[in-house]
């Protein structure tokens, strides 16, 4: 928004400043574009024809892609153009290529100066800074009630159809290896006393897909919501208030099973102070909340007013919800023509590819075998979970040997413990482990794992 250009016969009115009688200029919308370099801290307008019509309160995010190219060159180009460096997000804009492609910003819905909603998708593709399509939407959306959030179009064609015994990665197959461009989940919920929600998906052709939640609960109509996809969940928040209840909200939604849960992050943290903005961290599995933990959420509310004095970072690991380790990328985990799968002249760097299907069916085998595991985990019903020391300290790091060092320590005052195997294997395999901290490697807090037959491995 911006206030409106006063007429030519009031411009030297304007300049002399208004009284406090004077009535509020006028305020319209834009459509404007503007870019901000991080590194140089500096904003640059983008001038643009044939933009969409101007509005407010819009969602919008970045499609890592749905990039054509006139060439089989192209491609690589764009990858040494963007290639890797100390920052994973290093690269350029609007720089010409061979053909048109590169992330996309979609524009959802929104307002105009009226307050009638616009129902509107227009697409602004970031390499040739241009708009290259508006189409219908067919429903209101706008961030008072709805979110988005890009997907691959693996996950996309897989939403509904799975069970929560296996993820997006175990329903992929070949066909969704060579699919080109990215989706978008659009979700809105409104008539906060009798909620409503939807759960779109928009294809890389631009059409949209309605998909049906179910399940036992559902969420309440959250306000201002924010959210993400990591992994097999739709993770949304968003500001929850009822005459008796006022408090900042997380839920997850299952892509799978489309069947949702309430995250509890425990405490009174989000029943207490105004917490506004939420974002998903991928990268980390966290969910970073920005807020004030003194104010209160129903004036602040009341008042529109946006705070960032405080901050406070949900692991999303705790609940199950992580993205399984890659190499290294912002797109490792998209489909994409203008990053297409690593061949041999290119860097696995700069590519930056998920883990290959057959690495991954490895490392599923492997947690399977009993005879690997040297101890156990219980779980709170009571399951044991055999697990492999070794993996557990790479993934956990000084985390999980602090665990160690502290149950060993509460016991028997020894900073070592000797594990044994319960289940019956092969007699070789039934020595015992002790698990001591180690000197000699270059982790901080790393571990030895020593067996009586003389054997050491370490981590």
């Amino acid at each position: 928004m911006s206030p409106a250009p006063p007429p030519s016969g009031q411009a030297a009115l304007s300049q002399q400043g208004n009284s406090p009688q004077d009535p509020q200029p006028e305020v319209v919308v834009m459509s404007d574009i503007h870019i901000y370099d991080v590194g140089t801290q500096t904003w640059t307008n983008v001038p643009c024809a044939d933009a969409p019509q101007g509005r407010y309160a819009h969602c919008a995010a970045i499609l890592p892609s749905s990039a054509v190219f006139s060439s089989v060159s192209a491609p690589m180009s764009a990858i040494s153009h963007n290639a890797s460096s100390s920052n994973p997000n290093q690269g350029s804009i609007g720089v010409s290529l061979d053909g048109s492609g590169g992330a996309e910003m979609v524009v959802v819905g929104g307002q105009d100066s009226a307050n009638h909603y616009i129902e509107q998708v227009s697409v602004f593709n970031l390499r040739s800074l241009k708009w290259t399509a508006t189409n219908s939407l067919g429903k209101s959306c706008g961030a008072y009630r709805s979110v988005v959030a890009p997907l691959t179009s693996a996950t996309a064609s897989k939403i509904g159809m799975g069970d929560r015994k296996h993820s997006f990665s175990d329903l992929d197959d070949a066909s969704d290896e060579t699919s080109s461009g990215s989706c978008m989940l659009i979700y809105s919920n409104y008539n906060f006393l009798d909620v409503k929600l939807e759960l779109q998906v928009r294809l890389p052709d631009g059409t949209l897909s309605e998909k049906p939640m179910r399940g036992p609960v559902s969420p309440p109509g959250l306000r201002f919501p924010n959210g993400g996809v990591i992994d097999n969940h739709f993770v949304v928040s968003g500001t929850y208030m009822t005459s008796s209840k006022q408090e900042y909200a997380l839920w997850a939604l299952d892509l799978r099973t489309l069947a949702w849960s309430r995250i509890d992050a425990g405490g009174s943290i989000f029943s207490n102070g105004s917490w506004n903005r939420g974002v998903l961290w991928n990268r980390r599995n966290t969910f970073v909340i920005l807020g004030n933990r003194k104010r209160s959420l129903v004036e602040d509310y009341n008042h529109r007013r946006v705070n960032f004095s405080n901050i406070c970072m949900v692991e999303l690991e705790a609940f199950g919800l992580y993205e399984n380790p890659r190499q290294t990328s912002p797109t490792s985990s998209y489909t994409s023509f203008s990053a297409p799968s690593p061949t041999a002249n290119v860097s696995l760097v700069a590519g930056g590819r998920q883990f290959s299907r057959a690495a991954e069916e490895l490392g599923q085998m492997a947690l399977g075998l009993r005879e690997i595991a040297d101890m156990d985990f219980l779980a709170i019903g009571g399951e044991r979970i055999p697990v492999n020391s070794r993996l557990i300290a790479r993934r956990w790091g000084p985390y999980f040997n602090q665990l160690l060092r502290e149950a060993v320590t509460s016991r028997d005052g020894m900073d070592t413990a000797t594990l044994r195997s319960s289940a019956a294997s092969h007699p070789s395999r039934n020595s015992s482990i002790t698990i001591t901290p180690s000197i000699s490697t270059t982790y901080s807090a790393a571990t030895t794992i020593t067996q009586n037959n003389g054997f050491t491995i370490s981590s």
